[in-house]
């Protein structure tokens, strides 16, 4: 722990040596404690000194990926940053409180000066985007590269998200260490137990995790006999993305063959699938097959999709690219949607599937990250600063009226 901290210090100081970066702090696993020698990342937050004017940063972001460029080649892959202007912190901690409020209370800083982290109000539903997400972020590469360690720390999250969700605990967990001793002291999870003795056992746990929690959300499914593998557009992330999934019984080791993974693939169950393009990605819901959908896949709401686009539009989603992918296009492309969806939305319509030709054009853009800063991420950023302005305007009325009904 004492090496991961020195060196993510050592790297901090590097970054911060520009005038722009107001500060860089530690998170996730590294600011917790929670790191595995040579596996885990080293997780930093940037918050860069952005007037309002000049919030977009798009030549200073270039420099930046220049400097991480540089220290890549020293261990590929090991470096992973989160990076804001001042608003878009705050307007992340407000819109994801979940993960927000964590941030709040773990981030430490480590080189530059401190930016203010106000704790949001907690909403309990944030904790589905997350319950949803960490799977679709990690599973997939946790299996191919045959690693419990990760399998265990997914399966924990999730249920940590699942418990907050039912009101079982006040506040988030802020490590897995507590989610993990408050299953000891309470005997349960029983699936969590299990995994918590033999990672091998987590994939089962998730399986478990995503029925239990589809049956309290969304319409029972019919279920799948067969795995089933395909490849559909998931907007506004990935113009192609890979998609397995398994019967809940089948969803372990060694029915699904790491290996043969792609890198980034959505590993699901139904339950898992349908949970995810509900609350994380309900553009996808476009292009699923017939025989997903024949399982009883319910289209998104309205709300789903507005709740998708202000979560993927934050800054830091923005900025990802070059810092936690390489995929340059894809900044652009959530802005494209975004800008497609609004008018249906502002109507009260659910956004109708895009021509080819409208699905091709979302994702036009740079092939390569100095291009997409150097010219297209002023744009793209003022872009997505009107856009939230709008979806936040929608996202008020609707849930206004949707307190107000159950009133």
């Amino acid at each position: 722990m004492a090496s991961y901290r020195a060196a993510a210090t050592l790297i901090a100081r590097y970054l911060a040596r520009h005038e722009f970066v107001e500060g860089v702090y530690l998170h996730r696993s590294v600011a917790t404690g929670e790191v595995s020698f040579g596996q885990s990342d080293i997780d930093l937050l940037l918050v860069l000194n952005s007037p309002e004017q000049g919030a977009a940063m798009a030549s200073e972001m270039a420099q930046l990926f220049g400097d991480v460029s540089r220290l890549l080649r020293l261990h590929p892959g090991l470096l992973h940053l989160q990076i804001h202007d001042r608003q878009g912190l705050a307007r992340w901690i407000r819109t994801d409180s979940y993960r927000g409020w964590m941030e709040c209370y773990t981030a430490r800083l480590a080189a530059g000066r401190a930016s203010e982290f106000l704790p949001p109000s907690l909403r309990r539903r944030d904790a589905l985007l997350w319950f949803s997400f960490t799977p679709g972020l990690f599973l997939s590469t946790a299996v191919r590269l045959a690693s419990k360690r990760d399998q265990l720390k997914i399966a924990t999250e999730m249920w940590s998200a699942y418990e907050f969700y039912r009101g079982w605990i006040e506040t988030p967990d802020l490590t897995r260490g507590q989610a993990q001793s408050r299953a000891i002291q309470k005997g349960e999870p029983a699936g969590l137990l299990r995994a918590m003795a033999d990672a091998g056992e987590a994939l089962k746990f998730i399986a478990e995790l995503a029925e239990m929690l589809h049956a309290d959300l969304l319409p029972r499914l019919a279920p799948l006999d067969e795995p089933l593998v395909f490849r559909a557009p998931m907007p506004p992330r990935r113009l192609e993305q890979c998609f397995i999934l398994l019967p809940a019984k089948r969803f372990r080791l060694p029915d699904i063959l790491g290996e043969s993974l792609e890198p980034w693939a959505i590993l699901a169950t139904p339950e898992l699938l349908h949970l995810y393009i509900k609350y994380v990605q309900p553009f996808s819901y476009w292009y699923m097959p017939p025989k997903v959908l024949k399982l009883g896949i319910s289209p998104p709401d309205l709300l789903d999709y507005v709740r998708s686009c202000r979560f993927f539009l934050q800054d830091n989603f923005l900025r990802n690219a070059g810092f936690a992918h390489m995929y340059p296009r894809a900044p652009g492309a959530t802005v494209a949607v975004a800008e497609y969806a609004l008018p249906y939305l502002e109507d009260g319509l659910r956004p109708p599937v895009p021509s080819e030709q409208q699905l091709l054009a979302f994702f036009e853009g740079p092939d390569d990250i100095y291009e997409l800063y150097g010219r297209h991420f002023e744009r793209i950023y003022w872009q997505s600063r009107r856009h939230l302005e709008r979806l936040e305007g929608i996202a008020a009325r609707m849930e206004s009226g949707s307190q107000t009904a159950d009133a």
